[in-house]
């Protein structure tokens, strides 16, 4: 069994890190050719994290035994820490690049700052409730905004410290109004469209290697190709056809570390033809090839 290990601790020079007393601030850009666990350590009791997945395939985050997420690329996710809770759990699929961004923040610094607390308050993120662990897909806005935010060694004490501070408020404010947006979605999304795209969504999941096509797609459930395009990726945030892509990855890495099948059963397993394109779908996707993965 691996010992866990902090973000930090795991990168060294790469993980880029800053703190003021009511901040924590920690950038990480690295390649990863194998699973990896690792934690969020939380000494100062930080009582709502934020979770941003730049580039990378997947994270699944943990932060108690009955509570996981899924975080894909350009999402991110509101995590609430309890009073007691001194970690986050995180496993990292591999990926040719991983670049996560996670913020920090104490509740003590939203009593500072009026605005924000309002903010916060009125979509119901503090007080926290249980309904508040949740992943959102991130607006160009919002990656817009952290892009710009990693040129902090440029700055010194309380110039970095007020400087960080001003761009977490930004980052923050962005990622409630995208938030805010992914809810508004959800209601406007009619429940017969809901429970037609779950039905597919599950016809995916479940045969990742049988050939599918938007057109039989949308027979399956007595509609058209339109419909589907549109309803799909407005419900689970990617295509269809992104979707199986996923799901026909993620099988496929989890065969391949049971180490009973050869790469041309699996390519099998997951709706390939031939091995060799299987291998070149996998390879572009986690970044190295199949026979690399332990």
């Amino acid at each position: 069994m691996m010992d866990k290990i902090t973000l930090a601790e795991l990168l060294g020079n790469k993980c880029l890190q800053w703190q003021t007393p009511f901040v924590d601030y920690c950038y990480a850009d690295f390649v990863l050719n194998k699973e990896l666990k690792f934690y969020l350590d939380n000494p100062n009791q930080k009582n709502i994290y934020v979770l941003y997945l730049l580039r990378g395939h997947k994270i699944q985050i943990d932060t108690d035994p009955s509570n996981s997420l899924q975080l894909n690329q350009k999402q991110f996710a509101l995590i609430y820490c309890t009073k007691n809770q001194s970690q986050i759990n995180l496993t990292c699929l591999p990926s040719e690049r991983i670049e996560l961004l996670v913020i920090g923040v104490s509740a003590a610094w939203f009593q500072e700052l009026e605005t924000l607390r309002e903010v916060f308050e009125q979509e119901k993120i503090i007080p926290a409730n249980k309904t508040l662990n949740k992943v959102v897909n991130m607006s160009v806005e919002l990656a817009d905004c952290i892009s710009g935010t990693n040129h902090l060694d440029r700055f010194a004490g309380k110039i970095k410290d007020c400087y960080l501070e001003l761009k977490v408020q930004e980052i923050l404010l962005l990622s409630v109004e995208a938030y805010k947006n992914s809810l508004k979605e959800h209601e406007e999304i009619d429940t017969g469209a809901l429970e037609k795209m779950t039905l597919i969504h599950d016809l995916l999941t479940n045969n990742p290697d049988k050939e599918h096509s938007l057109k039989n797609l949308a027979e399956t459930i007595c509609s058209n190709t339109t419909f589907v395009k549109l309803n799909f990726k407005k419900i689970y945030g990617k295509t269809v056809f992104e979707y199986l892509q996923q799901i026909r990855m993620e099988k496929s890495l989890q065969l391949l570390k049971q180490k009973t099948h050869s790469v041309t059963e699996i390519a099998s397993q997951v709706g390939y033809k031939h091995a060799t394109h299987f291998t070149a779908a996998f390879k572009k996707y986690y970044g190295v090839s199949p026979k690399k993965i332990k």
